[in-house]
């Protein structure tokens, strides 16, 4: 192959892997688009083991490129891609849209004012209550 069309091949390459990298996560509804942030935890639930207060040093992150962070102490703890799919909640039994990540549970979640509920789609799964950051 000459040396030009082996640049084009790899400039061609480079241009399609930036593209698909830098691809956003749909939003399908304003809760969704609202999730998009930085979250501090203001309080964990274990399930069946009750409540646990956070020592406002845990955050989530979503960002609107589907990667989830989470950090404690400012140290990243934890990353993962998400999406959104619609399906029926074991907590509410309506169809809505759930969190769906590629490593770990998948949540349920509401926003209600600057409060976001996240439950885990599992039963005697664990939740959280956050605040935007």
């Amino acid at each position: 192959m000459n040396p030009t069309k082996f640049l084009s091949v790899i400039i061609l390459v480079a241009v399609v892997v930036i593209s698909a990298s830098c691809k956003k996560v749909p939003l399908p509804d304003s809760q969704a688009q609202a999730l998009i942030g930085r979250w501090k935890v203001l309080s964990v639930n274990s399930g069946w083991g009750g409540n646990t207060e956070s020592d406002g040093k845990t955050t989530f992150e979503f960002t609107k490129h589907g990667k989830f962070y989470e950090y404690h102490n400012m140290l990243l703890k934890r990353t993962t891609s998400f999406s959104f799919t619609q399906r029926r909640s074991i907590y509410s039994n309506e169809t809505q849209y759930i969190i769906d990540y590629k490593k770990g549970t998948d949540q349920s979640f509401k926003i209600v004012g600057d409060k976001l509920y996240l439950n885990a789609e599992a039963f005697d799964g664990g939740g959280y209550v956050l605040t935007k950051k």
